[in-house]
């Protein structure tokens, strides 16, 4: 569970980051949060205004717990 609400947490800061730069963020790697890290990919798609983000997060009380979600907004 803990790994998700990582992956939760990046998902939420990527499209934090993308209305503060108007689109130009492209991610983060191994970030510390709460009790773990987390990585966020984003991708444009075809030059629109469509952003596919996968954020993955790593549980540090077990690393081989890992959860990822994925949205396009």
């Amino acid at each position: 569970m803990a790994a998700l609400n990582l992956a939760e947490g990046g998902l939420h800061g990527a499209i934090a980051h993308l209305a503060g730069t108007e689109g130009d963020f492209r991610g983060e790697s191994r970030v510390p949060l709460g009790d773990g890290v987390f990585t966020t990919q984003i991708t444009r798609r075809d030059n629109l205004d469509v952003f596919h983000i996968v954020s993955t997060g790593i549980a540090s009380t077990d690393p081989r717990e890992t959860r990822g979600v994925r949205v396009a907004c």
